[in-house]
């Protein structure tokens, strides 16, 4: 996306389609890469799809030596009330120095903790990686 300042709207763009190599990697060309990025991709295989939009701040690139990885959760539902199962899946993704995804040491457990909206802790799980990164399971919202 980028903005348009006479119109004080943003504009998407379409870059292309992309098809992932063996490894299932792809590489996007999102032009400057000093430039602040708000991107989305929308990624298709038969009648399945993942939409997900994303920002780059690309000053924080090179500047965090250690490569944490990071946790993308996807939910069953968007919104929920007390007393209802938050049905989850997990993928965690470690990137290499090069900024592309590397295998992430799946003998490190995921814990997984529920907060209110008092930051008060009302729940939580641990979880066992599969060979390729995810987990998923299931926590109940308490009612009060």
């Amino acid at each position: 996306m980028s903005y348009d300042y006479k119109s004080r709207s943003s504009k998407e763009e379409k870059i292309g389609d992309y098809t992932t190599n063996k490894d299932g990697i792809v590489r996007l060309d999102f032009g400057n890469p000093s430039r602040y990025i708000n991107y989305s991709v929308k990624l298709l295989k038969d009648d399945d799809f993942l939409f997900v939009s994303n920002e780059s701040y690309p000053y924080h690139r090179h500047h965090n030596p250690v490569h944490n990885p990071t946790v993308k959760l996807f939910t069953d539902r968007s919104i929920y009330r007390p007393g209802q199962t938050i049905f989850f899946k997990g993928l965690a993704v470690k990137y290499n120095e090069n900024g592309l995804p590397s295998k992430v040491d799946n003998a490190q457990p995921i814990y997984i903790v529920m907060k209110d909206a008092n930051y008060q802790e009302v729940g939580k799980a641990t979880f066992e990686l599969d060979e390729y990164g995810s987990f998923s399971g299931s926590l109940v919202i308490p009612k009060e």
